[in-house]
């Protein structure tokens, strides 16, 4: 079995930018849920935190802390990744070489 550290394993690997491009829209990803969290914790301490229950108030049936953290901010953070998707994630061909792909003419047959 070959290990990790022998260079013979990395020697077939053909580096494809597909994957810096994955990575940072991997890390996008990963900001937008710490942001996300951070906000649903912060708006439900700030809320709710130090608060006697007896002072609860009420949002349409809810209570004020669940109305702001789990509707309005749900509802804000639900259309952000729209936004995300349109101005800061590429569009990546799946096709495992972009480069050869199949290109079909009026006839129907494939030509490489």
């Amino acid at each position: 079995m070959r290990h990790e550290t022998d260079p013979s394993v990395t020697e077939d690997f053909e580096h494809d930018p597909r994957y810096a491009i994955s990575l940072k829209e991997t890390w996008i990803c990963v900001a937008y849920w710490a942001a996300f969290t951070a906000v649903m914790v912060g708006v439900a301490w700030a809320i709710a935190g130090n608060r006697d229950p007896a002072e609860t108030t009420y949002i349409m049936g809810f209570p004020d802390w669940f109305f702001w953290t789990g509707i309005v901010t749900v509802g804000v953070f639900s259309i952000i990744p729209f936004f995300i998707v349109k101005f800061l994630f590429t569009e990546v061909d799946l096709e495992p070489r972009p480069a050869e792909r199949v290109a079909t003419h009026d006839t129907g047959k494939a030509e490489r």
